[in-house]
């Protein structure tokens, strides 16, 4: 399991990356073409978020809000009216993540591996231990979380406040489940993910987003916290030094 943790999950992260856009690529320019044909603005949507050792990088996916939604609130809620029509079929069908193969060729993230969160998440939800555990490995395009949670944007849909309801009560979980994966790491739990990830996706479609003990009785139309871009990003590159500092030799 050490020499899969620290050689064989990088070496498996770089074939598969490489095996997926060979095989994916007529769908990524069909994509492209269609993002960019059915809206105006980019292709593609970059948002900074927490990676190995605490270092910021930027994530890539297809853009599925309508240009001037950007720079976004930090919860997307369902039937958020920001998306377009192409970025609501995206989401459902997970597409729009097919760009952060770029991502784990680059070394910023795996296949499988704790799914990269906001640095404001991270600087208010989490200790300096869960820090230390969670980003001694690279954030993943799939996890244990993200699979029991496949409509995790419809969480908060009900929420009068959904940045309040997702670090209160989905963090924690989420938190829990990063723990427990980054724990166990080995080459047969990350292909079973990856199997249950695939079907997943495949019956995301045909299945209602549970909503039972969502609500908390408030029925408030959701609305979105004024929490600014600036506020998010202003622990970029402080979080990662101070994770380095604190860690030293320690990190593996």
């Amino acid at each position: 399991m050490n020499f899969y943790r620290h050689f064989g999950k990088r070496l498996s992260d770089v074939l598969l990356a490489l095996s997926g856009f060979c095989v994916l690529w007529p769908i990524l320019v069909v994509i492209a073409v269609l993002v960019k044909s059915t809206s105006p603005g980019p292709i593609f949507f970059r948002q900074v978020r927490t990676g190995r050792y605490a270092r910021p990088f930027r994530i890539l996916k297809f853009r599925t809000m309508v240009h001037a939604a950007y720079p976004l609130a930090i919860i997307t809620v369902a039937d958020d009216t920001r998306l377009t029509r192409l970025g609501r079929c995206l989401r459902t069908s997970k597409l729009d993540e097919l760009p952060q193969l770029w991502n784990v060729i680059c070394g910023e993230m795996s296949i499988v591996g704790p799914r990269p969160e906001l640095e404001y998440f991270v600087l208010h939800g989490y200790s300096d231990e869960e820090r230390r555990l969670i980003f001694s490995v690279r954030p993943g395009l799939t996890d244990p979380f993200a699979i029991r949670s496949i409509n995790e944007e419809e969480i908060p849909a009900n929420q009068a406040r959904p940045v309040d309801y997702y670090q209160q009560t989905v963090l924690p979980v989420k938190i829990k489940a990063h723990l427990e994966y980054v724990k166990a790491i080995s080459l047969r739990h990350d292909v079973q993910l990856m199997m249950a990830t695939c079907l997943a996706v495949i019956r995301k479609p045909f299945r209602r987003a549970r909503s039972e003990g969502i609500d908390n009785g408030q029925g408030a139309e959701t609305r979105h916290p004024a929490v600014g871009r600036s506020e998010l990003e202003q622990g970029a590159g402080v979080l990662g030094e101070q994770y380095r500092l604190e860690q030293g030799s320690r990190l593996p």
